[in-house]
């Protein structure tokens, strides 16, 4: 954040205080503030709608007559009294939740409290250390709203749905935080998931004002943030005293308040827009706050700026003579701003790369910018360091592939369950020529790795190995068996009509009545019908050729 955009709000944070609340008192709907309080009652979680028997039942239901307290050393909360429904506390193990999540949310803990009812999970409560509250996303619907409210020295964050619903809680205290799972995976009623919100105490005081907690608020969110703390009814002279004057005030009542923002070679605008009418703040909407993200501009001299400059003459589709050339002047221009940017250790090199690849595709050869990026390569493996080496075609650059595929595969060995990810291994084992001598001995090395990413990559370039037939096709048998489904794919995709034998095919029968992943299977049905097709046409030709049996490859041949 710029420091005069918090200059123009820190001043007057105190003047926006309100008398933090009685300790342990539940926090009412009124204090939860404008998204609070959702339009549809009835909705529920796409958990909750295949939701049967006692759990169906109790996910339909949005109020209960009688609450049970909950209480340990650490927590206190209410939850439903109902006879199919307890608390269980969970340590070293894991808690089931139905449902499948695309989240970055941290569900870690070191206490986990399950409210549950026949054996199925209706919330999870996860306690663990920690000095700040979760930030993670979860793909099931998008946060708009968080409110802050300060209680017993702890922080309190309810983040709400657009439809007022709220889909996860959870409270900071000085050095352990508690937090609810989304409601969004839970087979239960949001009045009910939000009337537990409402009763969650941490026992331990807090240290936490709330002058202190509308500063790293401010801090990390910004005026985004800053809004968490104001209700529905709050006056525009006291929106004002945290805000500032707007930059300007439409004729429908709502303000505008504009932050001018300069970062990573962009700018931009964020807008925050409130509704006023009678001089109190309305419910507003979703749209609050506009980051102006996907309206922002490049900076001339910046890295995106040299991007989209280069961008237009990435990979011609003809080269040479009539490939669609770069000015020679914007060359010089963008090979100037590579070398001065590349120099500082902490500038996006990974980007800086993708302008130079294609400086190389345009016949840029500048020893002093490869020279930083074979460096740079060598110590980090940048992704487009490594196109750029590629690209340039410096045989003795080969070298620096093989040496980072070792360092990997080396790595695979020391821990063969470790995954990983988006590793670069595929591309530098496609940058090393079939020719290259080393080649054989990498694959080899590849493929008998005690690590399934890493046999995975090496069973990709498995058609191109110059392998004798005997040793491809006992690789090929191998694979079959491999505890990895991606390995047995690459394996299936090798069988090849002119070089296996009735064995061979019976071997890739036997391993697809065992197999169980579905890519996996429907790619050895496809060989093996594509080999049935071509026997049967094999054999009618040979019938009509003269009424002798077709020719097939057998063990001694």
């Amino acid at each position: 954040m710029k420091p005069t955009r918090v200059a123009l709000l820190n001043p007057l944070l105190a003047a926006f205080c309100i008398t933090t609340a009685i300790l342990n008192a539940e926090i009412s709907e009124d204090e939860l503030g404008c998204f609070s309080r959702p339009a549809d009652e009835e909705s529920k979680s796409f958990v909750a709608e295949r939701a049967k028997g006692v759990v169906g039942e109790i996910a339909k239901t949005g109020a209960f007559k009688k609450w049970k307290t909950f209480e340990d050393d650490k927590v206190q909360f209410i939850y439903p009294d109902h006879d199919a429904i307890t608390v269980e506390v969970k340590r070293n193990e894991p808690v089931p939740v139905d449902g499948n999540r695309v989240s970055g949310v941290d569900t870690s803990f070191s206490r986990a409290y399950r409210i549950a009812a026949d054996g199925e999970t209706l919330l999870v409560l996860m306690l663990r250390k920690a000095d700040w509250l979760d930030d993670g996303i979860c793909l099931c619907g998008a946060v708009v709203y968080d409110r802050y409210l300060v209680r017993n020295g702890n922080l309190y964050r309810f983040s709400f749905l657009e439809n007022g619903i709220l889909k996860k809680m959870q409270v900071l205290g000085d050095d352990e935080r508690i937090m609810m799972f989304e409601w969004t995976h839970l087979p239960i009623h949001p009045a009910v998931y939000r009337q537990i919100a409402r009763s969650l105490v941490l026992k331990k005081r807090g240290t936490w004002t709330e002058a202190d907690c509308r500063k790293r608020v401010l801090e990390r969110y910004g005026a985004e943030g800053v809004v968490g703390w104001f209700d529905e009814g709050s006056t525009v002279e006291l929106v004002e005293k945290v805000l500032g004057k707007p930059s300007r005030t439409m004729s429908n009542g709502v303000h505008v308040w504009e932050y001018p923002k300069t970062e990573n070679g962009y700018r931009w605008t964020e807008r925050l827009s409130l509704p006023f009418g009678d001089g109190k703040l309305l419910r507003f909407s979703s749209e609050f706050y506009d980051s102006a993200w996907n309206d922002r501009e490049a900076i001339k001299g910046g890295i995106p700026w040299m991007m989209k400059a280069a961008k237009p003459y990435e990979e011609p589709p003809v080269r040479g003579e009539q490939a669609k050339k770069m000015p020679e002047r914007l060359k010089e221009e963008l090979l100037a701003m590579f070398l001065e940017k590349a120099q500082d250790e902490d500038t996006d090199f990974n980007s800086l790369c993708q302008v130079m690849k294609i400086l190389v595709e345009q016949g840029v050869q500048d020893e002093r910018a490869l020279s930083i990026v074979r460096k740079r390569f060598a110590s980090e493996g940048d992704h487009y360091a490594a196109w750029v080496l590629h690209e340039a075609g410096h045989a003795e650059d080969v070298t620096l592939f093989i040496e980072k595929i070792r360092q990997v595969y080396a790595d695979g060995a020391a821990d063969p369950e470790r995954d990983f990810g988006l590793s670069d291994l595929h591309n530098w084992l496609a940058f090393i020529p079939d020719e290259d001598s080393r080649y054989a001995g990498i694959l080899r090395d590849g493929l008998k790795s005690p690590n399934a990413d890493v046999r995975e990559s090496a069973y990709y370039f498995l058609d191109s190995a110059p392998f004798p037939t005997e040793e491809r096709t006992a690789l090929v048998h191998a694979g079959l068996s491999d505890p990895s489904a991606r390995v047995r794919y690459w394996a299936t995709r090798y069988f090849d009509e002119e070089e296996m034998t009735d064995r061979d095919w019976e071997i890739l029968r036997k391993a697809a009545e065992q197999e169980k992943d579905e890519s996996t299977l429907k790619k050895m049905r496809e060989v093996l019908d594509e080999h049935q097709a071509a026997s049967q046409a094999n054999k009618m030709k040979a019938e009509q050729d003269g009424g002798g049996q077709p020719a097939t490859r057998s063990e001694s041949k």
